[in-house]
């Protein structure tokens, strides 16, 4: 639960607060001004930060889902960008599989999908419309009722629904980000 209600410019390990019981805090960027999101007051209650779509992200540190298989993720999001670019993403440091993202154009240019890709198993949803690349503030809700049904809410709607009579095993990751695809290396900014 990081509501970013405040504005945070410290670059220290853990100086994002998560308010939830986990305790995962965050850093902006890799501990550096270079690399950190700038906050302000335009986001939606209160304050948000802006990436730049170069090398900003935040450093949720461990992951949130990892081997759970149950959970929601929630997040608000604004951007005009026609290239692919990551909400958030859970990863391995060692391997480009498994890992856990939800993103903004993969596949076609405004619309909002997520992929859960485990070690030996695939699952995905995307929406069908595109268009929330508009500049306008949008909410996006992924949740994972067990291991094979999963739903994505945009703006308090489902937009995509997958399930499975196969079971997407857990997936083991080492790293959660919000704002860049992390595996191996950094990719595809907001």
């Amino acid at each position: 639960n990081m509501p970013f209600n405040r504005n945070i410019s410290s670059t220290s390990s853990g100086a994002v607060k998560d308010y939830s019981t986990f305790g995962n805090n965050g850093t902006l960027g890799n501990g550096s001004a270079g690399t950190a999101p700038v906050w302000n007051l335009s986001g939606i209650n209160g304050g948000a930060f802006i990436f730049d779509g170069t090398n900003d992200a935040i450093n949720v540190g461990a992951p949130i889902i990892g081997s759970n298989p149950i959970f929601s993720i929630s997040a608000w999001f604004k951007t005009s960008d026609t290239n692919r670019c990551f909400i958030y993403s859970e990863g391995n440091s060692t391997s480009d599989t498994p890992h856990l993202y939800i993103t903004v154009s993969e596949g076609a240019v405004g619309n909002v999908c997520w992929v859960y890709d485990g070690n030996s198993e695939y699952s995905n949803g995307c929406t069908s419309a595109s268009g929330y690349n508009d500049g306008a503030w949008h909410h996006a809700v992924l949740v994972s009722l067990n291991t094979s049904h999963r739903l994505l809410y945009i703006d308090g709607a489902v937009k995509t629904e997958a399930s499975s009579s196969s079971s997407v095993s857990a997936i083991t990751v080492n790293q959660a980000y919000i704002g860049v695809l992390k595996r191996i290396n950094f990719g595809d900014y907001f």
